[in-house]
Order: structure tokens, then C-alpha cells, then sequence
């Protein structure tokens, strides 16, 4: 699914690391207690607060995987981040902190920059028990893979230890440099930097605030195969329905002297994860807030093989949403991709809740139909990035979502039952 130049000549990307204290990047000793009891029910190394232990420096072993090697890498990271949070904390602060991170994968819209295996050697006398550090600095071209961070975009880069833990691992971007601080946890050769481009956290203002709850219909990050973050099928970012009713409602608050603020979140890892839904019911958390006047929720479309799960799961997202922004109007926005029994559930919650509710049916499709020839669904056009270059969407989930046509008719449904 992640496609990338392949760097030739391992040697060549083996960089140079400098190990440290642990006490090197403000790591203090109720930080290592917490990284302590973090790992101590998955990584047999962790036995010890930080000790002052005189070590010589050494070497490390920096690779850039191969596409195959590292989609796999990824994946694990995918199923940490999203399915057990208590396994991601602050390395420089001992707590969690989900602030200023918007995850990856489908649950937060993050792009990977790359993925580097790293090998590091203990000197002698050394502990590998995440008493000690390591400095790994690289330029910043080698570790986006060739790519270049835009505006609003920063790098943050994760750790996995070969031990199944990971961690938000300290990160300092320069103009063409990438620094950053790692725990030594073991000598093994299964231990992975995972790099990915991140954008701005978002919390509401003091003026009118709207989030957008959806999928890839919704907000699709900038991938390999989709050449920008927005609403998939959507020709440009101004075109998707989310931007569109964020352009009218801006003008609006304009015109009174209102202030507007507006973030639109991925949230199809919820469709996905049949049978466990309300584990990742927290991913909202750093969004939802009393100072939400609206919020429109589309999903539904990747929880078509689990339609009666959806009948359960879906009321309950609901009463989360209202419970943390109770102050919000809520509307539900139908199925792109039709299904009867999940347009039944939507409409049931609409009445029970006092909701509005979004009826697509007249632009629906059949997803499992490839070629199905509806005017509002993107089939082979293009799609341009930020810096207007147009790209021929090959993949052939793309193909389904819908086009400039498709947005509108949902942007203008939203408008009509916005108050």
C-alpha cells in the first residue's frame, strides 16, 4: 500500500549515534519509573530506575527498509496506537499525552515518511535496561525518503524496541537535519524508527466550531496513492463536502464578526474494528468539547460487513459524542456506499436523539459494483495536490468515492439541516 523509491546500498545509510545518559534529554527519575512501569508487563529488560553508569560511546546501525519490511512494521504500530493505548506514553515526560498527536492510520490521517531499522551494539559494562540513550541524527531528506514537509506539517517519529513497546520518541526538526533520542532497551536487531508526517493539533475557539466526524469520504491523509488530506473523490481540497460546508459557514460567522474554527478527524478505524468498537471511543477525546456548536458524524460506509454490530455500536458512539459535546448540534449524515440495514439504524438513532439526518440516497452507489457509470462517483479522473499537479488515482478504492458531483450534493444536504 506504501510505495517509495527503494534506497540502494545498505551501507550507505548507516548513520553515525552517540549514546548518552539517560538524564540527557530531561529524562527524570519519575519518567523512567513511569517508562519502568509501562514495560514491566512486556519488556523483560526494564528492571531498573536510571543509574549513573559510566559507558563508552558506540555505534549504531541506521537502514531504511524496504516497502514490504516496513508495511509490516507499520501495521504493529497501527495495532498499538489504535487498540492498546496504555502502551503508548510521553518518554520525556512519563505520562500520556494525546494533545499534540494526531494518530496514525486511518484513526488520525498521518502520512509515513519512512522506517529505519536500528542495530545498536552495548558497549561492555553497559546496561540494556533503558537506563542509557541513544542520539540518532540524520539529514532531514533521509528520513522523509525523499519527500518535503509542507505547511502546517511536522515529524514525529516512534520507537519500536523489538519488545512489542513503543514510544513518542523526543524529535527536533531542523531546515535539513532530523534529530532524535531513543531508550537502549536491547542489543537486538529488531528495533525500528518509524517516521510520519503529522499535522497541528486542533481544539475549539472562542467563536463557532464545527468538527466533522468521518472516514475517507470525509478526510483521506496525503498517501502514496492520494495526492493530498481531504475528502477522497474530491478533485482539489476546496471540493470535498466538509470543506464546502466549512467555506459557507466561515462566511457567515465573517459577515457577524464571529470568529470560525473547523477540524475534520478520520475516524474509520472505528468502522473497522468489528466487535470492539468502544475501545477506540477515546481517540475523540481531543476533540470533542462543550464548546462544540456543531458536529456531523459519516460513517458507516468500511462497517458494511458488520451491519448488525453497527446496530449496537452506533447509538452508543452517539450518546459518547453528546456526553462530551452536549452543547453541539449532531447531524448524521447517510451512506454513500448504500446499505439498508445501517440507513435503518441511522434513521432510528435521527428520531430517538432529536438528530438531523442526511439522506444520500439519491446519490448512493453499490460498492461492490466497480463500474457502476453513477455521474457522482471519481472513477479515473484526477486529483491535485496542494501544489495544483494533478494525479491519476489508480487504486481501485478510489474509484467508489465520491467525485466533485458527489460532494456537492452532500455539502449542500448538510447545509439545508444545519440551524
Amino acid at each position: 500500500m506504501f510505495r517509495r523509491k527503494q534506497f540502494i546500498g545498505l551501507a550507505a545509510a548507516c548513520l553515525a549515534a552517540v549514546l548518552t545518559l539517560g538524564t540527557v534529554c530531561g529524562i527524570s527519575a519519575e519518567a523512567a519509573a513511569g517508562k519502568k512501569r509501562l514495560a514491566s508487563a512486556g519488556d523483560k529488560h526494564a528492571k531498573s530506575a536510571v543509574q549513573s553508569v559510566k559507558v563508552a560511546s558506540y555505534s549504531a546501525g541506521v537502514r531504511l527498509l524496504a516497502d514490504d519490511a516496513a508495511d509490516a512494521v507499520q501495521q504493529g504500530l497501527f495495532d498499538v496506537l489504535n487498540n492498546d493505548r496504555t502502551r503508548i506514553i510521553n518518554y520525556a515526560g512519563a505520562k500520556e499525552s494525546d494533545a499534540g498527536i494526531r494518530y496514525m492510520s486511518m484513526a488520525g490521517g498521518q502520512e509515513r515518511a519512512s522506517i529505519w531499522s536500528v542495530s545498536f551494539r552495548i558497549p561492555d559494562g553497559g546496561r540494556a535496561d533503558g537506563t542509557h540513550t541513544a542520539l540518532i541524527q540524520m539529514t532531514l531528506k533521509n528520513a522523509m525518503a525523499g519527500r518535503t514537509l509542507r505547511t502546517g506539517e511536522s515529524l514525529q517519529a516512534f520507537y519500536d524496541t523489538g519488545c512489542g513497546v513503543y514510544y513518542k520518541v523526543p524529535t527536533a526538526v531542523g531546515t535539513d537535519a532530523v534529530s532524535m533520542t531513543v531508550p537502549v532497551l536491547t542489543a537486538s536487531d529488531h528495533q525500528y524508527l518509524i517516521l510520519v508526517i503529522t499535522s497541528g493539533s486542533w481544539s475549539p475557539g472562542n467563536g463557532y466550531d464545527y468538527l466533522a466526524i468521518g472516514n475517507s469520504i470525509t478526510m483521506h491523509p496525503r498517501q502514496s496513492y492520494w495526492p493530498d488530506a481531504m475528502g477522497m473523490g474530491a478533485t482539489t481540497q476546496q471540493n470535498d463536502y466538509y470543506h464546502q460546508v466549512s467555506s459557507v459557514l466561515a462566511a457567515s460567522c465573517a459577515a457577524k464578526g464571529k470568529a470560525y474554527n473547523s477540524a475534520a478527524f478520520n475516524y474509520a478505524i472505528w468502522e473497522i474494528n468489528f466487535g470492539k468498537r468502544a475501545e477506540v471511543l477515546y481517540l475523540l477525546d481531543p476533540y470533542l468539547s462543550p464548546e462544540l456548536e456543531l458536529v456531523t458524524i459519516q460513517l458507516g460506509e468500511n462497517a458494511i460487513p458488520d451491519a448488525n454490530g453497527f446496530a449496537a455500536d452506533f447509538p452508543a458512539l452517539i450518546q459518547y459524542i453528546r456526553a462530551k459535546a452536549p452543547n453541539a448540534q449532531i447531524v448524521l449524515v447517510g451512506n454513500f456506499w448504500n446499505n439498508a440495514v445501517e440507513e435503518t439504524v441511522k434513521k432510528q438513532c435521527a428520531a430517538a436523539y432529536g438528530l438531523a439526518y442526511v439522506d444520500l440516497s439519491a446519490v448512493s452507489v453499490d460498492p461492490y459494483v466497480t463500474a457502476s457509470g453513477s455521474p457522482y462517483v471519481f472513477g479515473n479522473e484526477l486529483a491535485y495536490d496542494a501544489n495544483g499537479i494533478g494525479h491519476t488515482c489508480s487504486k481501485a478504492a478510489v474509484a467508489q468515492h465520491p467525485n466533485n458531483a458527489g460532494m456537492k450534493y452532500i455539502a449542500q444536504c448538510i447545509l439545508q439541516v444545519i440551524q
